[in-house]
């Protein structure tokens, strides 16, 4: 049973962020006690705050890894060019 289609749209909500969030947390597939939809807040239990605040930091940690990466190669792959390019002027 998907928790967002319990939840049914408050006046208060603007129709596209009410719709994120509904797919947000579906996608997350939390259960229905571990938050509570306020006026113009999501609130959430300590322990699954703590939760999705480990896997942000995994993500972003996953994806800096990947930038510094890509930053690397493209590092190298302009001194090969700039080294080979000095060697046969030579």
């Amino acid at each position: 049973m998907h928790v967002g289609r319990d939840i049914h749209r408050a006046p208060w909500w603007p129709r596209g962020q009410q719709l994120a969030l509904i797919l947000w947390i579906e996608a997350l597939e939390f259960c229905s006690n571990l938050y509570r939809i306020g006026q113009s807040k999501v609130f959430f239990q300590a322990t699954t705050l703590a939760h999705l605040e480990e896997e942000r930091d995994l993500k972003i940690t996953d994806v800096i890894i990947s930038f510094q990466a890509c930053c690397s190669s493209y590092l190298a792959r302009k001194t090969s060019a700039a080294n080979s390019y000095y060697s046969s002027s030579m």
